[in-house]
């Protein structure tokens, strides 16, 4: 079984549910994986620089999840749903992609500086937890279909978000959008959402800028 702690990496890039994409820490080395990572049976996992993994449109559990700078993460048709345990449970250094799939976060999710964070269409970000995008991040709400912001999650942007899809942005369930940075409206999507059931907060030092629309 694996230890408490850095339990999982991946051996290359694959699919997550696939055990030749995971390796696992013995205690004393690290060895081909016999279980697939779900947040729940081990401690830290990382997606390595270099490495590609893909939910291969399943639905998938995390928690302490890393994704290295040079790493990237594909979410398409299933679910990445972060679980909510001790510390920060997805650190972004590398890049997530989201496309016609859903991200739920119930703890506390970062994408740092040297991350990109590309929120594509038909896709919904929600949960009970708090996603943060840093100053630096490559942040874009993209692809000319409708997004959803859902669940009561908090997402703060502090950095550049490049709004350009030109479907409907819909913030529902309580969930909050502030934004402490840039957003940057280029395309002709549309805004969804009402005092009571979602807000989008320009806050101080905030800009709301209409670049293309």
């Amino acid at each position: 079984m694996p230890t408490p702690n850095y339990s999982f990496r991946t051996a290359g890039s694959g699919s997550w549910n696939s055990l030749s994409t995971w390796e696992m820490f013995d205690g004393t080395y690290w060895v081909p994986s016999d279980s697939i990572p779900n947040g729940l049976n081990g401690g830290t996992i990382t997606i390595r620089s270099g490495h590609f993994v893909s939910n291969n449109s399943q639905n998938i559990d995390a928690d302490q999840l890393v994704v290295e700078n040079g790493a990237s993460i594909f979410i398409s048709e299933g679910t990445l749903h972060i679980l909510e345990g001790t510390g920060t449970d997805l650190i972004c250094d590398g890049t997530l992609n989201i496309n016609t799939g859903s991200i739920v976060c119930d703890g506390t999710t970062e994408f740092t500086g040297n991350s990109s964070f590309n929120w594509g269409g038909m896709t919904h970000v929600g949960g009970t937890g708090t996603i943060n995008v840093q100053p630096g991040c490559s942040f874009s709400i993209n692809n000319n279909n409708d997004h959803a912001l859902e669940g009561g999650v908090v997402l703060n942007n502090f950095t550049e978000c490049d709004f350009s899809s030109s479907g409907m942005f819909t913030i529902i369930d309580g969930s909050v959008f502030n934004n402490y940075g840039v957003f940057n409206i280029s395309n002709s999507g549309n805004f969804n959402s009402t005092p009571t059931n979602g807000t989008f907060n320009n806050m101080a030092g905030g800009q709301l800028v209409k670049s293309g629309a």
